[in-house]
């Protein structure tokens, strides 16, 4: 705060006495009134362009404050961290946000908010800010409507429990977890290798999911609608590199590639790798395309196209039984 402003300096003896370090030691009543009465409101030089940590301070200690006041507003605040927290999840690539995933998957779980404390809200925020700015905002299209509203008799309507982004969100997070704690199980080590699954390899997860809690039958519907439980489960695992690699192994001994046509199956390979599924259409698509304009149609003819992609449809295939 700049002593050379009037207004700070009508205020000098409080700011220089918080100016110094030692003067947030043992803070009396007084001190905090003086702090949140004089020199909370002065202005500063000091500059922070970082918008949305300062929009992340404001959920948490908002959080914070109806926690204390113990009011209904708590749950649909808490239910926006979790949100975030999701939002940093998803970009694990990211170091910075690996770096702190342990806790991010933590805020997700029941158990973080199980005794819950303003200390607790208050690590949060001072971990997490720095990491606000990196999710990117949703857009929202703007539907402009011309018509009058017609009000007729109210109805009650019942609203579904699942589906919700957070749902969603959370109960991605458990799968992994339950993966991680599965790993050397047959039927994993089969989703990783690419290898064929049976119906009662799905059976046997779909059960232990609901067993341990983790699923039910309305999530193990809306899997179904997506391409299946093995095809999701192969999202979160991806396929073993080897596995992937020794898939194409017959077609790069029979075809001496060139250098497009090497990186081009490179990067179909890392695509499996980390998605676990690549839909053949997107070989015309960015970022196959960078290659070529015409994608797998400019790098390899039409047989060695056909041969790709039938390999990449069993693969895809194999978790679908």
């Amino acid at each position: 705060m700049p002593l050379d402003n009037f207004i700070v300096r009508a205020k000098r003896r409080s700011v220089e006495k918080f100016r110094d370090p030692k003067g947030w030691d043992n803070l009396t009543l007084d001190d905090r009134l003086t702090l949140i009465g004089e020199v909370a409101g002065l202005p500063t030089a000091f500059e922070d362009g970082n918008l949305p940590a300062k929009q992340f301070d404001l959920l948490l200690l908002t959080t914070q404050l109806e926690l204390l006041k113990q009011t209904g507003a708590f749950t649909r605040l808490q239910m926006r961290i979790i949100s975030f927290a999701s939002a940093l999840e998803g970009i694990d690539n990211v170091p910075l946000v690996a770096k702190e995933m342990e806790l991010i998957l933590d805020i997700q779980t029941d158990t973080f908010w199980e005794g819950i404390t303003p200390e607790i809200l208050e690590t949060v925020r001072r971990r997490l800010r720095h990491l606000a700015e990196l999710i990117k905002p949703v857009e929202r299209k703007v539907v402009v409507t011309d018509f009058e509203d017609d009000i007729g008799e109210g109805t009650e309507v019942t609203m579904p429990e699942e589906g919700s982004g957070v749902d969603k969100a959370r109960f991605k997070m458990k799968v992994r977890r339950f993966i991680d704690n599965h790993r050397d199980h047959i039927t994993l080590i089969k989703v990783r290798r690419g290898e064929p699954l049976t119906k009662q390899d799905l059976e046997e997860l779909q059960r232990m999911l609901i067993e341990q809690e983790i699923a039910n039958d309305i999530l193990i519907a809306d899997l179904d609608k997506e391409g299946g439980l093995g095809r999701f489960l192969r999202s979160l695992t991806g396929l073993d590199k080897a596995a992937a690699k020794e898939a194409f192994s017959t077609f790069v001994g029979l075809h001496q590639l060139n250098a497009d046509q090497t990186e081009f199956l490179d990067l179909v390979i890392n695509s499996l790798t980390e998605a676990g599924y690549v839909d053949p259409a997107s070989f015309y698509e960015s970022p196959f395309t960078d290659l070529d304009d015409m994608g797998i149609a400019g790098i390899f003819d039409r047989d060695q196209a056909k041969e790709i992609i039938q390999i990449v449809r069993t693969l895809n295939d194999a978790v679908a039984a």
